[in-house]
């Protein structure tokens, strides 16, 4: 279900969240501006599926973020040695990354994340963009 959610900077300017076949889809709008300026170029954002993301999701750091989270996005990075790092991200913080140090073209800064090794034990977790 779509949201529109007010931002912190102005109630005349939301931001909406609309789910995708591949994710979501995060954008802001200025109520009061008229034209093609009125709104943000939009962010996609991936939700990946599959055995990593449904393994990580049973940390103790996942559990309590999807449990809070209203708009979860999931996305598997795997690393060099095997590893999987999913991370999530809350769509209503949905933010652009300006310098990807490691692939992700996006972020939010309220967020999960948990690595698995290859065989899937988990070798770290936390809070934050990760």
């Amino acid at each position: 279900m779509p949201a529109a959610i007010p931002t912190l900077q102005s109630p005349f300017r939301w931001r909406l969240i609309t789910r995708t076949p591949g994710g979501f889809e995060v954008r802001e709008t200025d109520l009061l501006a008229s034209g093609s300026g009125s709104g943000s170029a939009p962010i996609e954002f991936p939700d990946d599926r599959g055995a990593a993301v449904e393994r990580a999701s049973q940390a103790p750091v996942a559990r309590t973020f999807l449990a809070f989270s209203r708009f979860p996005s999931a996305e598997a990075m795997r690393h060099s040695n095997g590893d999987v790092t999913v991370h999530w991200y809350d769509m209503r913080f949905a933010q652009r990354v300006v310098a990807p140090a490691d692939g992700r073209a996006h972020t939010s800064p309220f967020g999960a994340w948990v690595r698995l090794s290859p065989s899937g034990s988990i070798v770290g977790q936390g809070l934050g963009p990760g």
